[in-house]
């Protein structure tokens, strides 16, 4: 007896949700609608089980592993931005699906929804490369950006999703941009706009052009650095203040005292060099250039002192 009235409670319950009352119905025809709403429900799961499969399967026969296997649209939507030659390859269907619109719009609207989200990471992931690198991935967030804001969305559920975030993706389109366009310069600019430093100095007092004006003297023109390297470096060190996955290496340098000088001059004669920094300056050869470490720095730096006293 109590277990029929439990029934009768959760049927109750489940037909309040579809905004009918269970005394308006009689006890057959309460069960009737209860069952129609579990077949409903039961209908939804097979259909999302469905799509999930095709979205989330790999392209190739299954191995015994799941290692290979993305786990959710997060990877995915990250995945495709590193790599969009190989999506089109082993994901036609998938690509297919973003071009023609043929994945269902609830899907479409979660993927556009979730990509704002993604900027944080991928910003974080950006500065700890340089070169080349760095410009790919770059690269791949702009185009992905792109698709998403330059395609027209026939269902209200795709539009509603990419209105809500329209004004997000294009202000982080504007930055990767920015970012893109300063990491490969275009054709015809002057020396001088070339020179022009793009970058903030929150690691001390001194002005961003002086900063460029010392080490491009003491790095670029010796032939130590490119100009761009010279420009990650100074992004990296003194605007971010974040060590690269990747360090800098210097090239073709005759001695290690040479690249020791001109960090010492900075921290001496530039910065005019302040009591309890000395730490803090070496770090800026030790903790971004390859070769070098801040305790034989400081070392140099004490008997370099004392020399010049």
């Amino acid at each position: 007896m109590k277990e029929k009235k439990k029934q009768n409670n959760t049927r109750a319950q489940s037909l309040s949700t579809m905004g009918i009352a269970p005394n308006e119905l009689s006890p057959n025809e309460m069960i009737l609608r209860q069952e129609e709403l579990f077949l409903k429900a039961d209908r939804l799961k097979l259909e999302r089980k469905k799509l999930n499969a095709e979205l989330m399967a790999e392209p190739v026969p299954a191995t015994g592993s799941d290692k290979g296997q993305m786990n959710n649209i997060d990877e995915w939507a990250e995945w495709i931005t590193r790599n969009p030659e190989l999506a089109e390859k082993y994901y036609p269907k998938l690509m297919q699906g973003l071009a023609e619109r043929k994945i269902e719009p609830f899907m479409m609207a979660l993927l556009i929804q979730k990509l704002p989200d993604h900027f944080p990471k991928w910003k974080t992931e950006a500065v700890q490369y340089f070169g080349i690198k760095r410009a790919k991935m770059i690269q791949g967030y702009i185009d992905l950006i792109k698709r998403v804001l330059g395609i027209e969305y026939p269902s209200e559920i795709e539009q509603q999703a990419v209105e809500s975030v329209r004004d997000e993706l294009a202000e982080q389109l504007e930055y990767w941009e920015n970012e893109l366009n300063a990491l490969t310069p275009k054709q015809g600019e002057t020396d001088t706009a070339k020179e022009t430093p793009t970058f903030e100095n929150n690691f001390d007092h001194i002005a961003p052009n002086e900063i460029h004006k010392h080490f491009k003297a003491g790095l670029v023109d010796k032939g130590y650095l490119t100009e761009q390297e010279l420009y990650e470096y100074l992004k990296a060190a003194f605007e971010l203040k974040t060590t690269p996955q990747t360090l800098f290496k210097l090239k073709h340098t005759p001695t290690k005292q040479k690249i020791y000088n001109v960090f010492y001059e900075y921290y001496k004669d530039v910065s005019e060099k302040k009591h309890g920094t000395r730490t803090r300056y070496a770090d800026l050869l030790g903790n971004y250039f390859k070769g070098y470490e801040t305790s034989i720095i400081q070392t140099n730096w004490a008997k370099e002192y004392k020399t010049k006293r």
